[in-house]
């Protein structure tokens, strides 16, 4: 997170769908397919919080296939 707050920080507006995009990116990644994780990585990254947590659940929802294959929360 530090990298991409050194790199897009200055030059971007917090709502720009570069920093996020990468931050989302990081955080599905970071998280190797858990459906928490993912969402636990991309709000505290910052920048548009409520709707990185927002995507990355949605994006991590649909990466697991199968609601029974998420964990019980």
């Amino acid at each position: 997170m530090d990298a991409l707050h050194a790199r897009y920080a200055d030059d971007y507006h917090w709502v720009h769908v570069l920093p996020n995009a990468a931050l989302l990116a990081a955080a599905l990644t970071h998280a190797d397919g858990d459906f928490s994780g993912s969402i636990c990585r991309a709000v505290p990254g910052g920048w548009d919080t409520d709707s990185n947590g927002a995507t990355a659940r949605s994006f991590a929802g649909l990466l697991t296939g199968s609601p029974d294959a998420m964990d019980a929360r």
